[in-house]
């Protein structure tokens, strides 16, 4: 009997992993998103491996964490600079981030059903890596993941190694992206400062820590908090990271191995920020360059569109009640039901969130679940909680806030553990559930709960099903791009056959601009990019400088062309784009191709 449930869990194990390769290449392989993150990250890859002076000549976003990735794949392991390749490495990237959320869930639960369900989920919810292929945010999620499984293997033992191990890779996340750093840094910090034992300053430490920690998203979003509903977003975190920092206080016995806890943390974090240091050194860039040039971007990001969504009053109300539990669980420990009843509301919350729009609405299971993820700390059942637990309470509750200051893809890879921690909490349900002897009089009750599990990894079976029928369909009516470096991909024919027009105008110039930051015209042309500066963001935003060096080349070349599209109204009401008053002046369209127009130096002939 053992062994057919084996083979039976094994079987559906299979059946999702299969599924969720044959989804991930037909939507990787018919998707292309025009505002093209793609485009910007290959040409970026391309200028480094060039020799190109990162955050000296060329400002950059990322730290020197992701120009060391870029050297490990692209120079070291020979993967190809191309659109295919890049679709063909995010999907293994998806797929292993899949992978260790369902091993985590596992860990946590003891449920290999819990852990398919788990996978399948973490597949679908993340599906905006089809949107952004290359981009680094699925590296940082499986980052983020690895801290509390770290804590599954470690916690009772090796204390040192463990927190070596997760400063190492908090130090990893930062040195990547620095936004996504601080936030996983910060939920450490919350875990690590708990532990501390400082004697008659305790009570000021614990206040410090619940103060800061809802203070935190406020200061942080303050430029913005005048924008719609950035206030909302930032109310919504900030009772979440107040909710799980009063938790965390309250399960954590103080203790004098803390001090070694935080030793081993800040080696492994010195560790690898000597190292990405090291490795910038070796490009030509200093700390004060990275840090000049990741100051001047981040302050630009801030010009640009903010598109948070609309919060409800009644998600505000969950969120501040979801406080007030945390409060009342604090205070009144020997109320063991209040926390099995609220994630009782916190899995109903986080079903509907999945259910409402489609499942990979990281907006609402924010919005409507996130300040409960404190309710994990607490075990199904279990005497005490786990470190992991309070690893990944704390994660879920800071790494939302990636979606400041543009919700885009970072909401939904920042929402991650939100998800991961409704699983967990619908596992402790059944658990609890399963041993009542109330229950357990009501066969047919307690044969249901039982079989909840089986039920969910089925049920995400027969959605994939679902959507592999879609994708299937959609990939067969697309039609090949036949663009270089796009083997395998399709897009929607007309789309297709204007990028070609393009491509093949843009063959006949020397030098070419798209002011709307369209990157892989540069990809699949043999026109060159002006000023080697790359088009992070719509021409309308680029500093002086950078205009500058773009109308240098501009001016030097024998047959320019520059692309342009139109532009919603919102383009230049943030600065004062004088290389479009340029643009405007000498040159002029002489051909439309789609919404896009071809313009070309006055007085001259088109190539």
């Amino acid at each position: 009997m053992l062994a057919r449930s084996h083979i039976y869990t094994a079987g559906l194990a299979s059946a999702v992993v299969a599924l969720c390769i044959a989804i991930g290449f037909y939507s990787l392989f018919s998707n292309f998103r025009a505002y093209d993150d793609e485009g910007l990250l290959l040409v970026i890859n391309q200028l480094y491996l060039d020799g190109a002076a990162f955050y000296t000549d060329i400002p950059w976003i990322y730290g020197p964490g992701y120009l060391a990735t870029v050297h490990l794949f692209h120079d070291w392991l020979g993967v190809p600079l191309s659109h295919s390749a890049s679709r063909f490495t995010t999907l293994a990237c998806w797929l292993l981030l899949c992978t260790v959320s369902a091993v985590l869930v596992y860990k946590l639960t003891a449920r290999a059903l819990w852990a398919i369900v788990a996978f399948a989920l973490t597949f679908v919810f993340t599906g905006s890596f089809v949107n952004e292929p290359g981009h680094p945010q699925g590296l940082i999620a499986i980052a983020t993941i690895f801290i509390p499984l770290t804590a599954c293997y470690f916690a009772d033992r090796r204390q040192p190694l463990l927190w070596f191990l997760t400063g190492v890779m908090v130090a990893a996340i930062f040195h990547i992206k620095i936004n996504a750093g601080v936030f996983v840094l910060a939920a450490l910090c919350l875990v690590l400062a708990a532990r501390l034992r400082v004697g008659a300053w305790q009570g000021l430490l614990h206040a410090v820590i619940i103060i800061g920690s809802v203070a935190f998203p406020f200061a942080l979003m303050s430029p913005l908090l005048t924008e719609p509903n950035a206030l909302f977003f930032a109310c919504i975190n900030a009772l979440a990271t107040g909710a799980v920092a009063l938790m965390v206080i309250s399960v954590t016995e103080p203790n004098g191995a803390a001090r070694g806890a935080a030793s081993g943390f800040a080696l492994g974090f010195s560790i690898i920020t000597a190292v990405a240091f090291l490795f910038a050194w070796s490009v030509g860039a200093t700390p004060l360059d990275i840090g000049a040039s990741l100051l001047r971007y981040s302050a630009s990001q801030l010009e640009f569109y903010h598109l948070f969504r609309e919060y409800s009053a009644f998600q505000l109300l969950s969120a501040g009640a979801a406080l007030g539990c945390a409060v009342f669980c604090h205070y009144r420990k020997d109320y063991r039901w209040v926390p099995m009843a609220a994630k009782g509301y916190f899995v109903l919350l986080a079903l509907y969130a999945l259910w409402i729009n489609n499942p990979a609405n990281s907006h609402a299971l924010l919005g409507y679940a996130g300040p409960w993820c404190w309710l994990v700390i607490f075990g199904g059942g279990r005497a005490s909680p786990t470190l992991a637990r309070c690893l990944l309470a704390t994660t879920a509750a800071w790494s939302p806030m990636l979606a400041y200051p543009i919700p885009g893809s970072q909401q939904y890879f920042g929402s991650l553990p939100i998800l991961l921690t409704a699983i967990v909490c619908a596992s402790d349900l059944v658990n609890v559930a399963t041993k009542s002897d109330a229950l357990k009089k009501t066969a047919i009750l307690f044969s249901l709960v039982r079989s909840v599990s089986t039920t969910a990894a089925l049920a995400m079976v027969l959605v994939l099903i679902v959507q592999l029928r879609q994708e299937s369909a959609q990939y067969a009516r697309f039609r090949p791009l036949a663009l270089p470096g796009t083997q395998f991909m399709h897009i929607e024919p007309r789309r297709g056959r204007i990028y070609r027009q393009l491509v093949e105008e843009l063959n006949g110039a020397d030098m070419a601009l798209t002011t709307f930051r369209f990157n892989s015209f540069y990809r699949w042309s043999t026109a060159k990019m002006p000023g080697t500066v790359y088009n992070a963001h719509s021409i309308a935003y680029a500093q002086p400088e950078e205009q500058a060096l773009i109308k240098a080349d501009m001016l030097r070349a024998e047959h320019p062309i520059i692309v342009t599209r139109d532009a919603p109204q919102w383009a230049q009401q943030y600065k004062e784009a004088l290389i479009l008053n340029w643009i405007e002046a000498d040159f002029t369209p002489y051909r439309r191709i789609g919404k896009y127009t071809l313009l070309k130096p006055k007085g001259a002939e088109p190539q």
